[in-house]
């Protein structure tokens, strides 16, 4: 059996941008949770998307999907300009904002996007850097 360190909590202080609650990781025990990494400005985040839905749509009993926003350049630090990108993209699972990196480093995220896929009892299961990654993910 392999041994599987637990996930961080979120850093407290983060901004919440489309839900009133922060979710906490000790909460959401016994789902699969699927964090995603992300930039508005990169198109590799927004081709994630479609597979996000997909996952979301599929495994809605289960799964459980959070973005974090961590910016790639200071005007994007503004959680209101994360709100509109959220708003544009019709996300409606919850989405932090990190202009501090302190999520991205928690979770030892070095690129946009990356997705960290945690398992039913808190643990890091994966994590997955770029796009494309529907196939292994969906499994």
């Amino acid at each position: 059996m392999v041994s599987r360190l637990p996930a961080p909590e979120f850093p407290a202080g983060l901004e919440w941008v489309n839900v009133s609650d922060a979710p906490l990781m000790s909460g959401l025990r016994g789902r699969v949770v699927l964090l995603w990494f992300w930039s508005y400005d990169n198109v590799h985040c927004w081709n994630l998307l479609p597979d996000l839905a997909h996952l979301e749509s599929r495994y809605h009993d289960g799964l459980t999907v959070i973005g974090v926003h961590t910016p790639k350049y200071p005007h994007q630090r503004d959680a209101s300009v994360v709100l509109k990108a959220v708003n544009r993209g019709f996300i409606r699972h919850a989405v932090a904002s990190d202009p501090d990196f302190r999520c991205w480093q928690l979770f030892r995220i070095q690129a946009w996007p990356t997705l960290v896929v945690i398992d039913t009892d808190g643990n890091l299961a994966q994590t997955l850097v770029g796009e494309g990654h529907r196939a292994t993910i969906d499994p």
